[in-house]
């Protein structure tokens, strides 16, 4: 080998070498504080057990609230606007912007009663096929768990009483929010 080729082959075994040792020192640790941790015994769970009605499940066995409910609205105003349910199928960032969407609904319902029936029968169908349903370890769905109600374990009814400041109840209508006395005028 010539000497030029000579100094280039030490140069690079000079470096490799030592950032290899380096390096392989730094890798050592990791893996053992891998094994250690591998021959731990496994903590027991403290995941909660999931009863009563739940949000759907994703294919990775997460319950998103968000995803259920988008859900729920899309069914409902695909029953009587499918610009309004494509809009919402394609609202990236439902948890800001769902306002907007609740009150296109509404306004869609206001339409006529036969709307509004529809608004409500398509959302409580997309719940009861979307949603389940758990007790004693076994998930059904909300359809399912209504026909086979337990005489035993009967599903009860309760009442959530919020603490919050009720405040004015307003409506779009006519390009214009009425609340007060105006909106008691327009419902008389």
């Amino acid at each position: 080998l010539s000497l030029i080729n000579q100094g280039v082959l030490w140069l690079a075994i000079a470096l490799v070498v030592p950032g290899n040792i380096v390096g392989g020192l730094a890798a050592y640790v990791g893996v053992i504080t891998k094994a250690r941790h591998s021959l731990r015994p496994e903590r027991p769970s403290h995941k909660k057990i999931e009863e009563g009605f739940l949000f759907p499940s994703s294919s990775d066995g997460k319950r998103s609230t968000i995803a259920g409910g988008k859900a729920v609205w899309f069914e409902a105003a695909r029953a009587v606007d499918a610009k309004l349910a494509k809009d919402i199928h394609r609202e990236k960032k439902w948890r800001q912007n769902y306002a907007a969407y609740v009150t296109r609904l509404f306004e869609a319902g206001m339409r006529s009663s036969s709307a509004a029936m529809n608004i409500a029968e398509a959302g409580l169908a997309a719940m009861y096929d979307t949603f389940e349903f758990a007790r004693d370890g076994k998930c059904t769905s909300i359809a399912a768990a209504m026909q086979n109600v337990s005489t035993q374990r009967a599903l009860k009814s309760a009442k959530i009483v919020g603490t919050g400041i009720i405040g004015d109840l307003a409506v779009p209508y006519g390009g214009k929010e009425l609340y007060g006395d105006l909106l008691l005028a327009q419902l008389k």
